[in-house]
C-alpha cells in the first residue's frame, strides 16, 4: 500500500533538519516528512522510492554535492518529477537568488524562521501545500 503523502526535505544543517523534524511532531505530522541532506541523494531517494508518493519537496539552497539551484534545474527538466511541486527554504535573503529559483520553477521561495511560532506556521504551510493534488505533468 502505497503512504499518499511524503514531504522530502533536502538540508544538510543538522539543527535545521532537528527544528523542522520538532515542528512536525508538534503538529502531529511526523510521519509526513523524510530528509536527505544534499540534493544529490534527494535525486537518489526518488529513484529508489518504491512505496512513497512525493508531494512536495523542500530545498535548502547552500548543500555540498549538489546544491538547492542546481536541483531545482534537474528536477524540473525530469518528466517523472517536473510536477512536484519545489519549496525553497533558505537562509539567504538575496533577491537575485530568490528571483532565479522562481524562474527555474519554484513555487516559493521561503526565509527560514528564527523564532519557534515562524518555524511551526511555515510547517503548516508546507503541510497545507503537501496535502494539494499533484499538477498534471505537462508535455
Amino acid at each position: 500500500m502505497k503512504d499518499c503523502l511524503q514531504i522530502l526535505v533536502a538540508d544538510d544543517d543538522f539543527e535545521d533538519r532537528t527544528i523542522m523534524s520538532e515542528c512536525f511532531k508538534d503538529l502531529g505530522h511526523s510521519n509526513a516528512i523524510k530528509f536527505v541532506e544534499d540534493g544529490s541523494e534527494l535525486l537518489t531517494y526518488l529513484d529508489n522510492k518504491t512505496d512513497e508518493i512525493v508531494t512536495l519537496i523542500v530545498l535548502d539552497l547552500n548543500m555540498p554535492r549538489l546544491n538547492g539551484t542546481e536541483t531545482l534545474r534537474m528536477l524540473k527538466s525530469i518528466p517523472g518529477y517536473s510536477n512536484i511541486p519545489v519549496i525553497i527554504f533558505s537562509t539567504s535573503v538575496n533577491e537575485i537568488e530568490r528571483k532565479n529559483c522562481m524562474a527555474l520553477g519554484a513555487r516559493e521561495y521561503v526565509t527560514k524562521a528564527g523564532k519557534w511560532d515562524e518555524y511551526l506556521d511555515t510547517c503548516r504551510r508546507l503541510y497545507s501545500i503537501s496535502q494539494e493534488p499533484l499538477q498534471p505533468m505537462v508535455a
